[in-house]
């Protein structure tokens, strides 16, 4: 009772409304004068987020040097979040990956990389001119997708190169698929160096006994949470949080300052503190609500089960410790791809977080409500129904992936790859070749090749058939991706 009374307020959110209610003639930027200036077309929409819209005014406070409600903003978050320091971020995860590995290594610095991270990551390691370590994820050979690192492994590398900086895990994937990281941060520790975590799709952990343990809380040193994904943050808010001395909390704040823009939105900002606000005013019951919805909605989709399979959160896996409950991957066995069955979801109304040939990803929050529970189980029925009719057009089985299509280390440090002269061939004449651009499908935005790694055959098929099946791909110069740069 007493952390909730704590958490009762809102300080940048309050601070932005009272400034609004004192009617403020605006002699400063931006320049819609609170929406006075808008167009009449949106006006309708905007409006009420256009007041909020202010700039660093005296009574609001500056985020590259907070004092007032941004500061206080950010120390409820840290304590909501059990972190030391709590940094808000306007522009996604990304900022916040990218700061988090400036701040431990630079050019020639080693530092061990879960090689299925965001590409937030490796565009970190581009611009740090570090050599990453790349570690390889396991793989659950039953679906064909690539979870959590092994602790053997990591030891492993660990004792081969003695001189990195830090390691930076992902954590959970994806998919919600996650290992307990006590141990790997005790292991990390023991090597002097801290633990890093992209913990993007788990801002919600720790706030109901349900959902798995924050990184935070497991010994993790820095953890970049997207709260927009999973709280109720707008799109572009995230925070990173610090915990312990291992990580220079004065360099994350220069490369904070340096990476994040001088005029950052104050309604990103003010949602964090409400996203932070509601979570803990929430509690468990909101989320234990939606894990409810979550699962009723599993136990209804497994009567297909001839069609596809639903892992389970309370399934015990060799490649993960727990799967976030309020994650719904679908793993479609036989005939239909997931493109297929996304397309026949959206011409319905329902529109999912990603596909991929053999798979589909609903993504569940607080924000869920029953009578969309309903909608979506009566269009599940509607689909299925089609697809038990054309029952003989569905004749293909699938054949899972088992290996991560992941290449080795870089041969040449991502960084050189810049400045060194590259020619664009077609992809089937890529293989065996050093890699001048990344290619990267998203979502989930995992990049299959990163620069300076040789160019797999294997990789190359992988590539091909999600191209043939309408995946979008990042990073790569030719968006069709029927050819790629290579080092000449």
């Amino acid at each position: 009772m007493e952390r909730k009374c704590k958490h009762n307020s809102a300080p940048l959110f309050e601070a932005l409304v009272k400034h609004w209610e004192q009617n403020p003639i605006s002699l400063h930027v931006p320049g819609h004068k609170h929406g006075r200036f808008f167009s009449s077309e949106g006006k309708k929409w905007f409006s009420s987020i256009l007041s909020l819209d202010a700039t660093e005014l005296n009574d609001l406070d500056d985020l590259h040097h907070p004092e007032g409600p941004i500061f206080q903003a950010q120390e409820l978050a840290a304590d909501a979040f059990k972190a030391d320091e709590s940094h808000f971020l306007v522009g996604g995860s990304t900022v916040g990956n990218i700061a988090l590995l400036l701040s431990v290594c630079g050019q020639g610095d080693k530092i061990i990389i879960q090689r299925n991270a965001h590409k937030s990551v490796f565009h970190a390691i581009l611009l740090s001119r570090a050599q990453p370590v790349y570690i390889r994820p396991q793989i659950e050979a039953d679906w064909g997708i690539a979870t959590s690192i092994l602790v053997e492994d990591l030891k492993k590398l660990l004792e081969e190169h003695k001189d990195v900086r830090a390691v930076f895990l992902t954590n959970p994937n994806y998919y919600g698929m996650g290992i307990f990281l006590d141990k790997v941060a005790e292991v990390v520790h023991s090597y002097g160096i801290p633990l890093l975590v992209d913990e993007a799709h788990g801002a919600h952990f720790g706030f109901a006994k349900e959902l798995p343990p924050r990184g935070i809380e497991s010994g993790a040193d820095g953890v970049v949470q997207s709260t927009h994904k999973m709280l109720s943050a707008m799109t572009m808010g995230a925070m990173l949080h610090i915990k312990g001395n291992r990580i220079n909390r004065d360099l994350v704040k220069e490369w904070l300052t340096i990476l994040q823009s001088s005029s950052p939105s104050f309604p990103i900002m003010a949602s964090l503190d409400l996203a932070r606000k509601e979570a803990v005013q929430m509690g468990e019951e909101g989320f234990c609500k939606a894990v409810g919805y979550a699962d009723h909605l599993r136990s209804f989709l497994n009567q297909w089960n001839e069609w596809f399979y639903i892992p389970s959160p309370n399934e015990k896996r060799k490649t993960y410790d727990y799967i976030d409950p309020l994650k719904i991957t679908i793993v479609l066995k036989r005939g239909i791809t997931g493109f297929q069955l996304q397309r026949r979801l959206e011409e319905l109304g329902i529109y999912v977080e990603l596909a991929d040939v053999h798979l589909l990803l609903m993504v569940l929050s607080p924000g869920i409500q029953e009578a969309e529970m309903d909608r979506i189980c009566k269009i599940f029925n509607k689909i299925m129904d089609q697809i038990e009719q054309e029952k003989g057009k569905w004749f293909h089985s699938f054949h899972f992936p088992s290996q991560t299509f992941f290449s080795g280390n870089p041969v040449i440090p991502p960084y050189k790859v810049k400045t060194s002269p590259v020619k664009s061939v077609p992809l089937t004449e890529a293989i065996g070749k050093i890699a001048g651009e990344m290619v990267i499908p998203y979502p989930p935005g995992v990049p299959v090749i990163t620069l300076g790694e040789i160019i797999e055959r294997d990789v190359v098929e992988h590539i091909m058939k999600l191209r043939e099946q309408g995946m979008r791909f990042q990073g790569i110069s030719d968006p069709h991706v029927k050819n790629i740069r290579v080092l000449i």
